[in-house]
C-alpha cells in the first residue's frame, strides 16, 4: 500500500469533491455559532471531545492537537484523531484492510508527535504549521491577560472556511477560554486521580497482603467494565457469610443477598459460576463464584450489567481465580506476587485483545528483549528481570480502567507512573519498577511522564522503550506487501538511528539494529503471535 500521506491526499481529494457539492453554507454557520452560545451558557466547560466535534464544523479534519505555551517551548496537552474525516466512514461501518492500515499507521504518526515543539512569534497569527502528519492550520489562544497561552493545531490540509476567517479570533477566544478552564479543572481532577490510585494500590503487595485493597482493585475492574456503580466481594468462612470489600450497598442489602447465596448453594448440587438472582428489597443481582482450595465465595454487581469492551468471559475467570487465590494465599506474599503479576498481564492482555493492531503486543515485546538479552551478553538474573519488565510495562492501562471507565489522554501518557504505584510495593527487584516508571521516557529529556534524561532513565527503562517502538512499527506495518522485507527492515533501522541520542540510548542502537537485521522482517512479524 502506499504511504499514509499519499492516500490521504487520495481521501481528501475525494472529500474535497464532496463539498464542492455543497460548500459551507449560511445553515453550517448558524449551527456553529448556536453550538457556541450553548457551550457558553453552561457552567462547566465543554470536554475537549465537545471541542473537537465544534470545530470540526468548520475544518472536517482527522486530527486536533492542543499545544501549551512554556517559556520558549510548546508542550503537548492535547491530540485527537477523527476516524471518520479520515477515511470518510462513520465508526460503526466495516473498513477495508487497506483503511484499517491507514488508521493504523496515521494514529502511529499522531503518537509520534513532538511532546515539544519549539516557539515561534509567527504563530501569535492564525495561519500554516508544518507537522509531521502535515501542512495543517493553527488558531493562536491567549489568556485574559493577551500573553500566548497556546495554540489549537487543526488538519492536515483542512481549510477554515473564508467565510469564518475574519471571525477566527472569536473562535481562538472561545477556544482559550475553555481550554483554559480544561486545563484548570483537570489539574484538581489529576490530583484527586493521583489521591485514588494511592488509595487503590498503596498496600498492594506489602509485606502484609492486604487483601480489601486487591479485591477492591479487582472489583473495580469489572464493576468499571460492566458499567455498574456498586459491587462486593463475598466470602464464606465456617459456613457463614463475611465482607471482604464493598462499595455503594447498604450493609442491609448485603445480608440480604448473602442469606440467599448461601440458600442458593445448600440446596444446589453444584454452584454455579455465574448467575442472576432477584430480591424483592434489592432488586436484580449477578453474582460470580469463586471456589478455591480452601476458600469460596461471590462477587456481586447489582443491576443489568453493559458490555465491556474486552472478553468479559476471560476477565471474569481471571478475576475470580484471583480472588479465590487472594483468599488462599493471603498469609503466603512470595508466593502470591507472582500470581498478582501473571493477573495484572492476563487482565493487560485482554484489554490488548480487544484491539487488532496490539493484539500481541507484549508477547512480541517479551520475545524481543529475551533475545536482545541473549546478544547483548544479559545473565540469566538480568535477563529475568528485562522479561518480566516487558511483561509488565503496560499495566498502568489497567490500573487506569479500575479508577475510571474512560481514560483520558492525560493518564494515557500518565500509564508509567500508575503501572509504577500497582507495582512499587511487590517483592520484586527494583530495576522492573524503574523500568515501567522510564520507558516512555527519551534520553534527551523530551519522553513522559517526568522528562528524565540520560542516566537518570533505567536501563530497564531505555531497553524497553527501544522495543516498544519496533514493537509498535511492526504492528503498523505487518501487512503492508509495498515494499521488500529488506526494505521494511532497512526503514526501521534508519528510523532507530535518525532517533539515537535523542529518544534512544546510543549504547543500545548497535546491538538492537544488528538484532532485527540478524532476525529478519517476516520472523520479526511473526515474534510473540504464539502467545
Amino acid at each position: 500500500m502506499k504511504d499514509v500521506k499519499s492516500y490521504f491526499n487520495l481521501v481528501g481529494n475525494r472529500l474535497g469533491k464532496a463539498f464542492s457539492i455543497r460548500e459551507f453554507d449560511t445553515e453550517d454557520e448558524l449551527e456553529f455559532w448556536s453550538l457556541s452560545a450553548e457551550h457558553m451558557s453552561r457552567a462547566k466547560p465543554p470536554s475537549f471531545q465537545d471541542i473537537v466535534q465544534w470545530i470540526d464544523i468548520l475544518y472536517k479534519a482527522p486530527v486536533h492537537i492542543v499545544y501549551k505555551k512554556e517559556g520558549d517551548e510548546l508542550i503537548l496537552f492535547k491530540r485527537f484523531v477523527n476516524v471518520e474525516n479520515l477515511v470518510g466512514k462513520k465508526k460503526t461501518a466495516n473498513y477495508t484492510d487497506v483503511e484499517k492500515e491507514v488508521i493504523n499507521n496515521f494514529e502511529q504518526q499522531v503518537q509520534n508527535l513532538q511532546q515539544k515543539r519549539q516557539w515561534y512569534p509567527d504563530l501569535t497569527e492564525h495561519g500554516i504549521s508544518s507537522t509531521s502528519i502535515g501542512n495543517c492550520e493553527h488558531i493562536p489562544l491567549f489568556d485574559e491577560n493577551r500573553d500566548v497561552w497556546g495554540i489549537y493545531i487543526v488538519g492536515p490540509d483542512s481549510k477554515c472556511p473564508e467565510v469564518v476567517v475574519p471571525r477566527l479570533s472569536i473562535v481562538g477566544r472561545l477556544l482559550s477560554i475553555w481550554l483554559i478552564k480544561i486545563e484548570s479543572e483537570e489539574e484538581g481532577q489529576r490530583n484527586k486521580y493521583r489521591d485514588k490510585m494511592e488509595g487503590i494500590v498503596s498496600e498492594l503487595g506489602s509485606g502484609a497482603l492486604n487483601t480489601e485493597a486487591l479485591s477492591r482493585f479487582l472489583l473495580r475492574f469489572l464493576m468499571n467494565g460492566f458499567n455498574c456503580g456498586s459491587g462486593a466481594v463475598l466470602e464464606v468462612q465456617n459456613g457463614s457469610p463475611s465482607l471482604v470489600y464493598s462499595e455503594n450497598i447498604e450493609d442491609n442489602q448485603l445480608g440480604l443477598i448473602a442469606s440467599e447465596l448461601v440458600e442458593i448453594s445448600k440446596t444446589s448440587s453444584q454452584q454455579k459460576l455465574h448467575g442472576e438472582i432477584d430480591i424483592k428489597e434489592v432488586g436484580q443481582i449477578n453474582y460470580f463464584s469463586f471456589i478455591g482450595k480452601d476458600s469460596e465465595g461471590w462477587i456481586i454487581l447489582p443491576g443489568k450489567l453493559a458490555n465491556p469492551e474486552y472478553d468479559a468471559e476471560l476477565v471474569q475467570e481471571l478475576i475470580t481465580n484471583q480472588l479465590a487465590s487472594l483468599l488462599d494465599f493471603r498469609n503466603e506474599n512470595n508466593t502470591f506476587t507472582q500470581l498478582l503479576i501473571d493477573s495484572y498481564h492476563g487482565l493487560l492482555r485482554s484489554v490488548e485483545k480487544s484491539r487488532e493492531k496490539t493484539e500481541y503486543h507484549t508477547p512480541r515485546m517479551i520475545a524481543f528483549v529475551e533475545r536482545f538479552a541473549m546478544i547483548f551478553g544479559l545473565d540469566e538474573s538480568e535477563t529475568e528481570i528485562i522479561k518480566t519488565t516487558a511483561k509488565l510495562h503496560d499495566i498502568g492501562y489497567i490500573g487506569s480502567i479500575s479508577v475510571e471507565k474512560n481514560i483520558s489522554i492525560g493518564s494515557e501518557l500518565a500509564h508509567p507512573l500508575t503501572g509504577y504505584k500497582l507495582i512499587d510495593q511487590l517483592p520484586i527487584h527494583d530495576d522492573i519498577k524503574q523500568g515501567v516508571l522510564t520507558h516512555q521516557e527519551w534520553v534527551n529529556g523530551e519522553g513522559s511522564p517526568r522528562n528524565l534524561t540520560g542516566e537518570n532513565i533505567s536501563w530497564t527503562g531505555k531497553v524497553i522503550g527501544i522495543f516498544e517502538f519496533i514493537v509498535e512499527f511492526i504492528e503498523s506495518n505487518k501487512d503492508d506487501e509495498s515494499k521488500s522485507a529488506d526494505q521494511w527492515i532497512d526503514e526501521l533501522s534508519q528510523n532507530i538511528i535518525e532517533r539515537a541520542d535523542l529518544q534512544f540510548d546510543m549504547v543500545l542502537v548497535p546491538t538492537v539494529i544488528e538484532l532485527i537485521k540478524m532476525i529478519g522482517w517476516e520472523l520479526c512479524c511473526q515474534l510473540g503471535t504464539e502467545d
